[in-house]
């Protein structure tokens, strides 16, 4: 079962519903967080996607081990990091269809603030089953 849901994972057609950035926040947090990876002190990262300017255009992820969450609204924490992509390219990269250093070159992501910071980050992410597997 699992081997079968990596595989529909790897090559589902993305459709409108399945961009939802909050979802990928959200399991990125949960469920594939790359926990020895991420710093001692809490992170807050901040996402705007321009492409959802009126459902949730903005979102904040705050990185503190195991309390770590997303929020819809400020959280009130001083922000580290600013991360500007499109739903697609967050969902592609969860997905493993892309690399986040590809994205960057590419422009569909693009990340300011610290520079330990900003190249850590996709490091604090094991992403899904999907991008781990190996095409064939």
């Amino acid at each position: 079962m699992a081997a079968m849901g990596t595989w529909g994972e790897r090559w589902i057609e993305l459709a409108p519903e399945h961009l939802d950035p909050g979802m990928v926040l959200h399991s990125w947090v949960h469920w594939y967080p790359e926990r020895g990876r991420l710093p001692d002190r809490r992170v807050v990262v901040e996402f705007t996607f321009p492409d959802r300017p009126r459902k949730g255009g903005t979102l904040w992820i705050i990185f503190d081990g195991d309390r770590s969450e997303v929020c819809q609204t400020h959280p009130g924490f001083e922000v580290d990091l600013y991360v500007v992509v499109d739903s697609r390219s967050l969902a592609e990269w969860h997905l493993g269809r892309i690399e986040w250093s590809d994205a960057i070159r590419e422009g569909s992501i693009s990340v300011s603030g610290p520079s330990r910071l900003a190249k850590a980050l996709p490091t604090w992410n094991r992403r899904s089953a999907a991008a781990r597997a190996k095409a064939v």
